[in-house]
């Protein structure tokens, strides 16, 4: 079932009746120069996340309006190249993406846990972000500031079939369902800054039925509605 494996990124367009990874990877989308800034605003803005000493900030929390501003510049020209090279390398449009989400993390001493960005691992039913399509992780650290921290990609049966520690501007690219189940190990020393992308269809109708989910299943799990990362 799966199309790329360790060495070997996607060659095709995903589909929804066989889920095939489809994950590619980039250079040199963001300067050291920009990475400083961006950690500058996270330190300065970030919110507290789920798990112990991460944080997560926003353009939308920036509150000075001039550093906002660069912040989006900076987040708005990398989204620009990351969907050119989706419809390069899908050989299809992508006029229907839009960012769902940017944020620059600091990545939590205990990685990120196994798991899809559209779907639930157990169910494979939608979950409280169904409409996103496509995500990307951004190296925001040098290697070198920091050990552990890899970035992974793992089968159904949690399989690692790549795990690597993404370069200062380095970027893997992937749709956001099943196919492409990815986790972070635990940082063990040093800090690692990632810049996260989500990108969605860009339809309303599409955009209102998401919503109806995101009510739903918080509803069924008893938590309340939350503006997100303002």
């Amino acid at each position: 079932l799966f199309r790329c494996s360790l060495n070997h990124f996607g060659q095709g367009t995903p589909t929804t009746a066989t889920p095939l990874p489809f994950r590619f990877q980039l250079h040199n989308l963001i300067t050291t120069a920009e990475c400083n800034l961006l950690q500058d605003y996270n330190r300065q803005y970030g919110l507290d996340y789920h798990r112990p000493n991460e944080t997560l900030v926003t353009p939308r929390r920036v509150h000075n309006v001039h550093k906002r501003t660069v912040f989006q510049n900076i987040t708005t020209n990398i989204a620009r190249r990351i969907v050119s090279e989706i419809s390069t390398r899908t050989n299809s449009p992508t006029s229907h993406l839009s960012v769902d989400e940017v944020v620059l993390v600091h990545t939590a001493p205990l990685g990120q846990v196994a798991h899809a960005d559209s779907q639930v691992l157990r169910t494979g039913a939608p979950n409280h972000t169904p409409h996103r399509v496509w995500s990307a992780s951004i190296g925001c650290t040098k290697p070198s500031n920091f050990k552990g921290g890899f970035f992974q990609f793992l089968t159904p049966d949690h399989e690692i079939v790549f795990s690597e520690q993404l370069s200062l501007g380095s970027a893997v690219v992937f749709t956001s369902g099943l196919e492409n189940i990815h986790a972070v190990s635990p940082v063990t020393q040093g800090e690692r800054y990632q810049l996260l992308y989500w990108f969605a269809k860009a339809d309303g109708g599409q955009r209102d039925e998401a919503q109806r989910e995101i009510a739903s299943w918080l509803n069924r799990n008893g938590l309340a509605a939350l503006t997100r990362f303002m």
